[in-house]
C-alpha cells in the first residue's frame, strides 16, 4: 500500500463508522423506511465508478415487461442540468443533458416512464399517483434505504479486484462486502473480460448469483438505423467511467479496426468542439447527449451491446412479487 493510501486509512476508518452506524439504525428501524403500494427492485452496487448498472435496468425492463408487466424507472439525474426536484423524462420538450444521460437513454430506449429526483420516496409516490404502472425499478438504489425495496440486486464489476473494495478514500467501496448479505441477487458483471470474480465470490452470501457479459450485437446510426461500420481510421469518442473497457470490446470485435480514443470524464456534457472530423465511435450513454449537438451525425456510429445473463424470470419474481 502505498504511503497516500497509508495516509488516508484513518479516514477511510472514519468513513466506515459512519456507514455501519447508518445502516445498525436502519436495520433496527430506527430510521423510518418507506413503503409504496407497489413493488420495487433496486439495482445498485457497493462501490464508485461504472460497475455497469445501466446494461441490467434495460434489461430487466425487457424481461418484467415480457411477462405482462408494466415497470416505471427511477433515476437520480446525476449531473443533470435541470433543478427540478422530480420530473419525467421527456425527450420531445428537453434534451438529454436536462434529465441526465442514463435516464435518458432508458426512457428512449424503452419508451416506459423514466422519472429523476433527488428524493426517492417522493418520486416514487408520484409514481404510483400518476402513471399506470405495477413495478418501479429502483437505478443506484442500495444505499438509498429510506425508499423499501421488495428485492436489491447488487452488481459487481467481476473486472475489479478485491483491494477496490476498500472503504473510501483509501478503496473505491460505499459499503464494505459484508453489505452484500442484504441483496437478494448479486450479478458479476463482465466475466467475458479478464476478471477478479473467484476473489470476491466467498464475500457473496446471496441465494442467488447470476452472471452477465455485455456483448456488441450491431452498429447504428444516431436515427437507430442498422449500418456498418466503415473499416478505415477512427475515433472512439466516450464519456464513461471505464473507457479501457469499450476499448477492448472493440478490439475484440474488430481486430483490424485502426482507432483512437478521445476519453472524457463520466456523464461528461459534451459540446460540438469535443467531436473530431472523420468517423467516430460512441457508447449509446454517449449517443444520446451526441445526437442534439450540431455535427455531421452521418459520421458517428454508435455500438450497441447486449446484456447475456443467465437469470430466470422465475427467479427474479419469486423474490419481487411474493410479498405483494
Amino acid at each position: 500500500m502505498s504511503i497516500f493510501r497509508v495516509l488516508l486509512l484513518p479516514f477511510s476508518l472514519l468513513f466506515g463508522a459512519v456507514v455501519c452506524i447508518r445502516n445498525t439504525l436502519y436495520d433496527y428501524k430506527l430510521l423510518k423506511i418507506h413503503k409504496v403500494d407497489l413493488p420495487v427492485l433496486s439495482v445498485g452496487n457497493i462501490s464508485v465508478g461504472g460497475s455497469g448498472k445501466t446494461p441490467y435496468i434495460l434489461k430487466l425492463i425487457e424481461l418484467l415487461k415480457s411477462h405482462g408487466k408494466n415497470p416505471a424507472v427511477i433515476y437520480r439525474g446525476y449531473k443533470r442540468t435541470s433543478t427540478a426536484s422530480v420530473a419525467k423524462v421527456d425527450l420531445e420538450t428537453d434534451s438529454s443533458s436536462f434529465f441526465g444521460d442514463e435516464a435518458s437513454l432508458v426512457a428512449f430506449k424503452t419508451k416506459v416512464p423514466v422519472y429523476i429526483g433527488s428524493d426517492r420516496v417522493i418520486v416514487a409516490n408520484k409514481i404510483v399517483r400518476d402513471e399506470q404502472v405495477d413495478v418501479i425499478l429502483l437505478d443506484d438504489g442500495y444505499q438509498h434505504r429510506r425508499l423499501h425495496r421488495d428485492l436489491d440486486i447488487a452488481v459487481l464489476d467481476a473486472t475489479d479486484k478485491k483491494s477496490a473494495y476498500q472503504l473510501m478514500p483509501v478503496g473505491r467501496a460505499r459499503e464494505p462486502l459484508s453489505s452484500l448479505q442484504r441483496a437478494g441477487i448479486v450479478a458479476l458483471h463482465k466475466i467475458n473480460l479478464p476478471h477478479e470474480s473467484i476473489s470476491l465470490r466467498s464475500d457473496i452470501q446471496s441465494s442467488i448469483l447470476f452472471r452477465g457479459v455485455v456483448k456488441m450485437s450491431d452498429w447504428v446510426q444516431l436515427n437507430y438505423n442498422f449500418v456498418d461500420l466503415p473499416l478505415e481510421t477512427t475515433t472512439l469518442v466516450c464519456g464513461v467511467a471505464k473507457p479501457e473497457q469499450v476499448e477492448q470490446t472493440l478490439k475484440s470485435k474488430y481486430s483490424k479496426l485502426n482507432f483512437t480514443t478521445k476519453a472524457f470524464a463520466d456523464h461528461h456534457h459534451f459540446s460540438s468542439n469535443d467531436i473530431p472530423n472523420g468517423i467516430v465511435v460512441v457508447t449509446e450513454k454517449d449517443a444520446i447527449k451526441i445526437k442534439d449537438l450540431r455535427v455531421d451525425l452521418t459520421k458517428i456510429f454508435v455500438m450497441v451491446n447486449d446484456l447475456d445473463w443467465n437469470l430466470k424470470y422465475e427467479e427474479l419474481a419469486s423474490k419481487l412479487f411474493t410479498h405483494n
